[in-house]
């Protein structure tokens, strides 16, 4: 392994073992230095997102999260947090928006029922005809794919 990947991994690491200690101020400045070892990757920032949300810093999480996901745009970690985010900060419509792609990641992956509770909870964030479609098309699959 090169030293650069050992440096992003190591600051990784300290940053998960802090935010399981409760350190997140700790935790926050272990992955910056992740982040900066290595910017093309996503998860220091989706990891940031995580702990400013455990904060109550909402806004700044959301710049995480779209951080992370500049880098990995289908992450549904990522997709998560930020839709979260949103939500938090009272920005409901792209909340539902962030949200309706993580569905679509997870029903790609398989998810179909993991997809449902996501495209259910976009619905409630910002109710239009295409979630509500979405959600009922959802529904009556995995209605149909259970044994009778």
């Amino acid at each position: 392994m090169s030293e650069l990947y050992e440096r992003y991994r190591e600051a990784l690491l300290r940053g998960h073992l802090a935010a399981r200690r409760g350190e997140p101020e700790i935790a926050l400045t272990c992955y910056e230095e992740a982040a900066a070892v290595a910017p093309d990757r996503s998860l220091p920032h989706s990891a940031q997102g995580a702990i400013l949300l455990q904060l109550g810093r909402a806004r700044d999480a959301e710049h995480a999260f779209a951080a992370a996901l500049e880098r990995a745009p289908a992450d549904p970690g990522s997709l998560a947090g930020r839709g979260e985010a949103l939500a938090r900060i009272g920005r409901p419509s792209e909340a539902a928006a962030t949200l309706d792609r993580l569905a679509a990641a997870l029903l790609a992956a398989g998810g179909t029922v993991e997809a449902l509770d996501v495209a259910r909870h976009a619905l409630e964030l910002a109710e239009s005809k295409a979630r509500r479609r979405q959600v009922e098309r959802l529904a009556d699959e995995i209605r149909t794919s259970m044994p009778a």
